[in-house]
């Protein structure tokens, strides 16, 4: 069913973009522009002026800014590695200045939208170029298009007419539109005697007993809400971090570089200081930050499912590490067995005693950060990952070096190198041998969601060899507990 958004959304042709971007306004003292696109739509306009260049078209664009309100094209932009800031334009405030305010409105709400963008113009000044519908101009039938109309007037605006520019367009119509190029001067300050008379003005005029009355009942206890309001977004939002860096502040493997969300962090609050400290804003960084998070983990799970196996497959004892089966179009696949020999070097150059250093803490706390995250637990959470290096500590002053015990498995050290890992749960093992499986593509497509019987033999032979009926049907019994999702829960709701 479409929305009342996109039945108003009419992409803009390129054919009308080049005729847009040919009214910005080239001046020698202006090249690199601070752009707005407040209904940037698939971002089509966006597109093509990130890629102008100075010697194609008399500009280059510094930022590109864009706001939509659909959740759809959003996710659309964002894929497009645009810069999101906002989502109603109507409700939009910025102490940001553009430049210039490039737009294809609603058609049916294109009267609002361009005297939003005067209004948000008239402060800095700037140009503002803008795609409507000519009943908009031609029919000032309400007041919103009579103030329009009064407005562009003022501002001298030049407007062209087109009556089927939108004919081959993606989505076509044959509504006249109406290209409006309106060129604002920045508002000219005040004299500072008539300012600081006005502020005298006010101050006696909050003096009075009415306004008192009001200040001591009413207006202070709601600037105390907002106040309050905002101060717990704030602590939230550094909370929400504050539980990300726990898992961030190390690399889940070795592969992966350290304070590596912390870099991600920084980088996104940087590019977000010119833009307002608001809940949409707050949203979105967070968002960025937890959709990295989730790419990063799913990346370390797989890494760490492939140094279980085929990473140390030359060392002798690592052979048995893994069993192997018949997988979906492929005989090489593999599942992870509940004992794991990895190489770990543990003992003293100099006393051949045990020795378990830093590089011995970081390996045991990255597979026990990606096993408590498949575990999903909030009782085996954060202090557990603190627990490791006291456990370790106690083993080494006792020069302990057999099953060693963790929340997730225990661990033997060997003076030879090595480290056996033992898992505990059986069910938690399978979890990551499906994800494994499955995002290296060795378990049937439909695994999980199709029961055994609905199978073909082809599938079936497939889930015989990876763990057989009776624990198959488990799973999809249990698809919850044993298909394990990437997910965060680190977004504001």
């Amino acid at each position: 069913m479409m929305t009342e958004e996109l039945k108003s959304f009419y992409p803009t042709p390129e054919e009308l973009i080049k005729l847009m971007v040919s009214k910005i306004e080239k001046t020698k003292y202006q090249k690199d522009l601070d752009i707005l696109e407040p209904s940037a739509g698939r971002g089509d306009i966006a597109d093509y002026l990130k890629k102008s260049s100075y010697w194609e078209n008399g500009f280059s664009a510094n930022s590109v800014d864009c706001i939509e309100i659909n959740e759809n094209l959003q996710r659309i932009l964002n894929g497009k590695e645009h810069t999101l800031i906002f989502d109603d334009f109507l409700n939009f405030s910025t102490n940001k200045r553009y430049d210039l305010i490039i737009m294809n409105p609603p058609f049916n709400k294109g009267d609002l939208h361009l005297l939003k963008a005067i209004e948000l113009m008239k402060k800095t000044g700037g140009q503002i170029i803008c795609i409507l519908n000519a009943e908009t101009i031609k029919n000032p039938y309400s007041l919103y298009r009579q103030d329009l109309k009064n407005k562009l007037e003022k501002y001298e605006a030049e407007i062209e007419y087109h009556q089927e520019i939108f004919k081959n367009a993606d989505r076509e119509t044959n509504v006249e539109i109406a290209l409006v190029n309106i060129k604002i001067e920045k508002e000219k300050k005040e004299s500072r005697i008539l300012e600081a008379m006005r502020k005298e003005e006010k101050e006696q005029f909050f003096k009075s007993e009415k306004i008192q009355a009001v200040t001591s009942s009413e207006l202070i206890e709601r600037l105390i809400e907002s106040y309050n309001f905002e101060i717990q977004v704030g602590l939230k939002f550094i909370n929400e971090y504050e539980v990300i860096n726990e898992f961030s502040e190390e690399s889940f493997t070795a592969k992966y570089p350290q304070k590596v969300f912390n870099l991600n962090f920084y980088d996104n609050l940087y590019k977000m200081r010119n833009y307002e400290f608001n809940m949409f804003n707050i949203k979105q960084l967070l968002k960025n930050l937890s959709n990295e998070m989730i790419s990063s983990l799913e990346e370390s799970i797989v890494a760490l499912f492939d140094e279980f196996s085929k990473e140390h497959h030359w060392h002798p004892e690592s052979e048995d590490n893994v069993h192997y089966y018949n997988g979906w179009y492929t005989n090489k696949s593999y599942y992870v067995n509940k004992k794991v020999i990895i190489p770990m070097n543990c003992t003293s150059y100099y006393d051949r005693e045990f020795r378990f250093d830093y590089s011995v803490k970081s390996k045991i706390t990255d597979i026990h950060k990606i096993f408590m995250y498949l575990d999903n637990s909030e009782e085996k959470n954060i202090s557990s990952i603190e627990e490791i290096g006291n456990i370790l500590s106690i083993a080494e002053r006792n020069q302990t070096n057999r099953n060693i015990d963790f929340t997730y498995f225990t661990i033997s050290l060997f003076k030879k190198g090595t480290c056996h890992i033992k898992f505990k749960s059986e069910d938690l093992l399978l979890k990551f041998n499906i994800y494994g499986s499955q995002k290296k593509n060795w378990l049937p497509p439909g695994y999980g969601k199709k029961k055994y019987k609905e199978m073909t033999e082809e599938e079936k032979t497939v889930i015989n060899d990876f763990q057989g009926e009776e624990s198959y049907e488990k799973v999809c019994n249990n698809t919850d507990e044993y298909l394990f999702q990437a997910s965060t829960k680190f977004l504001l709701e």
